[in-house]
């Protein structure tokens, strides 16, 4: 569980703050406001909480993960966890990776986040790492953005303008 101190000490956080204060047009700042309203700082898991050794290795052969493309990995991921009984949903939000905040994608399996990418590829100690989620999806809504954007990721932005052409 993430404490109140903890948050005020947050990068990411921090950073959209910083962001939501300066002077940009009206649309860019509503844009970074509803990130920080958003926003909620989690605690990473390990991989190994959530496959055996042997159901990782199963995982790693069917998904075939890439580095750089954290958005495809965890669209694959929780697709396979979902074909394989596990309710998950597929997470976009920010990382904190060697103080350096970036876009990133990840895995949530009930109250539990993991992260394929960083973990598996880059051998990163995930649980020191600092996370903020800005929203998660079901399979079929991350589906239903990427067959009519054809790229994967960016699910987040494309919600947030579905929602802005709601409101006209």
């Amino acid at each position: 569980m993430i404490n109140q101190m903890e948050k005020s000490k947050s990068n990411i956080l921090n950073y959209l703050e910083q962001l939501a204060k300066l002077n940009f047009n009206p649309k860019q700042k509503a844009w970074y406001e509803k990130q920080l309203s958003d926003a909620r700082l989690i605690q990473m898991s390990p991989m190994s909480e959530l496959f055996s050794d042997k159901e990782l290795c199963e995982m790693l052969r069917a998904v075939k993960l890439r580095k750089n493309e954290c958005y495809r990995n965890s669209v694959l991921v929780v697709e396979y966890l979902n074909n394989h009984g596990k309710q998950a949903q597929y997470v976009e939000g920010f990382a904190c990776v060697c103080g350096i905040s970036i876009d990133h994608a990840w895995v949530q399996v009930g109250e539990k986040h993991y992260d394929p990418t960083l973990e598996l590829l880059l051998e990163n100690d995930v649980e020191k790492d600092e996370y903020v989620v800005l929203g998660n999806w079901s399979i079929n809504e991350v589906w239903e953005v990427l067959v009519r954007t054809r790229v994967y990721g960016e699910i987040y932005k494309e919600k947030y303008i579905e929602s802005l052409t709601k409101k006209k």
